[in-house]
C-alpha cells in the first residue's frame, strides 16, 4: 500500500481483511490513468475488479454480466497491445473451475476476446471469486505476466528473492548515488539489479560461496545490463578490508533451504559480525530474513554493534519473511571500495 500512497489519481485505497495479513490492496484509478514505474516495481501483479451482487457463480453466466467482463477484457487486451504484449490463451483461476459452470465462464470469456481457454498456461488470467462484502467479483490481470517476472531474471536458483521484495527493500533502506553497496550471500543478483535499476552508486559488489549461484548472478546481471563485481567468497568472512561500504543488504538462505533453526542463527549472526566489520560508521544495512526468532536471537546479542530502526513483514510466496532495516553503531576503518569501478 505504501508503494501507492501519494500517487496522482489513486483513490479509495483499502485492504481486503487485516492490514497485517493481506497480500492485496484494492483501490481506484481514473479511466486512462497509469501506476508510475517506481510504484509497479513493487506491486507483483494488477488486476481489474469488477463486482456483481449475485448469489453463486451461475448468476455470472447471464448475458448482462458476460458483456461486462467482456468489455474488461476487451480494455485488457487492447491496453496490452498498445504496449506491445500479446495474450495466448485465457486461464480461469476459481475454486471448482472444474465444474460445469466454470468450464461455461471460461469458454465464454475466451470467447469474448477470441483466445483459446488453456488452464494450465494461459496468460489471460481471469480469477473468479466470493467478494468480502457478499455476491462474487471477477478480476482480470492486466499483464501477460506478473510484474514479478522480470525480463532480465534469465537464470533461476531455487528459493531466489521476489524482485517485488527486493525492490521494497530499497524503498525502505533508501538510497543514494554514492551508495558502495555489499550483498552478502548476494544469490541470483536480484537485490543488485534492483539497486541499479534505482540510479547510480559508487560500487556493487556481490558475495557468494556457491559458484551456481554466481553464474545465475552473471546472466542476470548481463540481461540487466548491469554492471556488479562478484566475488565467490564466505559471506560470513570475506577479505574486504574494515570499513569498506556504506550499505550491506542481504538476504541469506531461508530455513527450508539452510536447515534448521539453530544453524540460522549463527549463519545470522556471522553476516551480522561481517557487516558491522565491513561497514564504515554510521553505515546502514538491511536483512531479509525468514526465520524470525534466529534473526532476533542473533541480533540480541550484537546490540552493541547495531540499531534496528524499522522490520516489516512481507510477502513472498508462502513464506512471511521480514525486512529489517539497520545502522552500525560500532565499525572502523575508511571507505576502500573504488568508487568508479
Amino acid at each position: 500500500m505504501n508503494a501507492l500512497r501519494g500517487v496522482p489519481g489513486v483513490r479509495a485505497m483499502r485492504v481486503k481483511g487485516d492490514a497485517a495479513r493481506a497480500d492485496a490492496v484494492t483501490f481506484e484509478l481514473p479511466a486512462g490513468g497509469d501506476l508510475p514505474e517506481e510504484a509497479l516495481r513493487m506491486v507483483t501483479a494488477l488486476h481489474r475488479v469488477v463486482a456483481f451482487d449475485v448469489p453463486r457463480p451461475k448468476a455470472l453466466l447471464a448475458d448482462a454480466h458476460v458483456r461486462t467482463v467482456r468489455e474488461v477484457l476487451g480494455d485488457v487486451t487492447r491496453e496490452a497491445a498498445r504496449r506491445g504484449a500479446t495474450f495466448h490463451g485465457v486461464r480461469l483461476e476459481a475454486a471448482g473451475r472444474e465444474s460445469p459452470v466454470m468450464q461455461r465462464l471460461a469458454q465464454a470469456y475466451a470467447t469474448a476476446v477470441g483466445l483459446p481457454v488453456d488452464l494450465a498456461e494461459g496468460d489471460l488470467k481471469v480469477r473468479v471469486r466470493p467478494a468480502r462484502e457478499g455476491g462474487w467479483e471477477v478480476l482480470v490481470r492486466t499483464t501477460p505476466r506478473p510484474f514479478s517476472a522480470r525480463a532480465w531474471r534469465v537464470a533461476n536458483l531455487p528459493g531466489g528473492l521476489n524482485a517485488c521484495v527486493a525492490a521494497a527493500a530499497w524503498r525502505m533502506l533508501g538510497t543514494t548515488a554514492e551508495d558502495r553497496v555489499v550483498n552478502l550471500a548476494c544469490g541470483s543478483g536480484t537485490l543488485l539489479i534492483e539497486r541499479a535499476a534505482l540510479g547510480p552508486a559508487g560500487h556493487l559488489l556481490g558475495i557468494d560461496v556457491d559458484e551456481a549461484a554466481l553464474e545465475a548472478a552473471r546472466a542476470n546481471l548481463a540481461a540487466a545490463g548491469v554492471q556488479a563485481e562478484l566475488r565467490r567468497e564466505d559471506a560470513t568472512a570475506t577479505s574486504l578490508p574494515n570499513g569498506a561500504c556504506s550499505v550491506v543488504v542481504t538476504d541469506p538462505p531461508w530455513g527450508d533451504v539452510h536447515g534448521g533453526e539453530a544453524n540460522l542463527e549463527a549463519l545470522y549472526g556471522g553476516l551480522l559480525d561481517e557487516a558491522a566489520r565491513i561497514l564504515e560508521p554510521g553505515g546502514r544495512a538491511l536483512v531479509i530474513v525468514h526465520a524470525l526468532r534466529a534473526f532476533d536471537a542473533a541480533l540480541a546479542q550484537r546490540r552493541d554493534a547495531w540499531q534496528l530502526d524499522e522490520s516489516l513483514r512481507v510477502f513472498h510466496g508462502g513464506h512471511r519473511p521480514a525486512m529489517h532495516r539497520l545502522h552500525c553503531t560500532k565499525s572502523s576503518g575508511a571507505p576502500l571500495l573504488d568508487s568508479t569501478a
